[in-house]
């Protein structure tokens, strides 16, 4: 029976958070500022502003904001290029494809973001559809990227599945009307993916015919 997909982008297909303190305390370690989990997490209660004048201060740190945007954006390339997809995701989209199954990206990341990390990893070419922050005006838990992208392939809300980690993002999925798949990883909960309809904690658990049972 016909169904499409939908992904969430971080956290679901890139594992962005881990990518996120791998990059800071790989840049942060070239110049001296403790940079273990539980320091970046203090720095993200700061503006960056803010960081980087501390840094300059007690570390000589080198940088203005723009520059160390630009150098930290550089470092998650390329370690994204290196690290390359999930391997369980891919056999997951290929199969889909195989079948005919439309796939689309549901995100509220910035569209140059997250077409930019998408082709570092060498997943861009699965998803013809992608559906961006800027390409709606409410955003998660209202449904309206996710019925964006379905109505951009052409299916009824009721006949999707939605493949997301977040609270907010399992809410849109169910306002929207869709199927739900709650995505576990290290820094989510499955109280986090309450009212998910499936909570996987790794691709390999699902395919293309559990998928399509979800709509008998």
């Amino acid at each position: 029976m016909k169904f499409a997909t939908i992904f969430d982008m971080d956290g679901v297909l890139i594992d962005t958070h881990d990518l996120f303190f791998k990059t800071q305390s790989t840049f942060l370690e070239k110049y001296g500022i403790p940079s273990t989990p539980g320091d970046i997490k203090n720095y993200l209660k700061k503006p960056l502003a803010d960081n980087i004048s501390h840094w300059k201060t007690k570390y000589n740190f080198p940088m203005n904001e723009d520059a160390y945007r630009k150098l930290y954006i550089s470092e998650e390339i390329r370690l994204l290029k290196r690290q390359g997809p999930d391997s369980h995701l891919v056999s997951l989209l290929q199969e889909l494809s195989k079948n005919n199954t439309p796939k689309g990206i549901g995100t509220s990341s910035r569209k140059l973001r997250a077409i930019t990390m998408l082709k570092a990893c060498g997943l861009r070419k699965y998803f013809p559809i992608l559906v961006a922050d800027e390409d709606v005006s409410n955003h998660k838990p209202a449904s309206d990227v996710f019925l964006e992208v379905a109505r951009k392939i052409g299916m009824p809300p009721e006949r999707c599945v939605i493949f997301e980690d977040s609270s907010n993002g399992v809410l849109a999925g169910k306002n929207a009307n869709m199927k739900v798949i709650g995505c576990l990883g290290k820094y989510n909960s499955i109280e986090d993916l309450k009212g998910s309809d499936i909570i996987i904690a790794s691709f390999m658990e699902v395919n293309h015919n559990k998928l399509s049972r979800m709509f008998e």
